[in-house]
């Protein structure tokens, strides 16, 4: 699973980890396209290096009000995976963190907490993977994809 670190210097979730993503622009025909162009945006990935598999369901960010529209991709099965150099843009990206898989399903790395925002109390989730803490949205996002792969290969 493909993470960044954010700068401290964008205007949102200064230093945190993340996917990429962001706001969908006029140009874009869908969610879908969204996603791939802030990937090539924030990585260098090239969209057409990415096959899309799934699209999570939406879920709201209270603390900063996004919608958030999980697109999952993996590099196509016909491309070469020495093609796939990360280009982080500076400005946004500090760090690429590349997390296997089989990592993330460790429960020993994962945990919850609970928060209130707004007199609102919820869980957030955590996974520390060496030196990085991981949590917030993209820690929802991870358990969120983890039960969704779980499920389906197990049904």
């Amino acid at each position: 699973m493909v993470l960044m670190k954010r700068t401290e210097t964008v205007a949102h979730h200064k230093g945190q980890i993340s996917f990429p993503g962001g706001a969908q622009e006029p140009e874009d025909v869908d969610l879908v396209a969204t996603a791939l162009r802030e990937a090539n945006e924030e990585l260098g990935i090239d969209p057409h290096m990415v096959q899309v598999l799934d699209v999570l369901p939406d879920f709201y960010a209270r603390v900063s009000s996004f919608i958030i529209t999980p697109v999952v991709g993996r590099l196509k099965p016909e491309a070469d995976a020495d093609q796939l150099v990360f280009r982080p843009n500076p400005d946004e990206v500090a760090e690429i963190i590349e997390v296997p898989l089989r990592v993330l399903r460790d429960p020993s790395i994962h945990h919850t907490e609970q928060r209130t925002h707004n007199d609102i109390t919820y869980n957030i989730h955590f996974y520390d993977y060496g030196q990085y803490e991981i949590w917030g949205a993209t820690g929802r996002i991870i358990q969120e994809f983890l039960r969704v792969v779980d499920s389906k290969s197990n049904g």
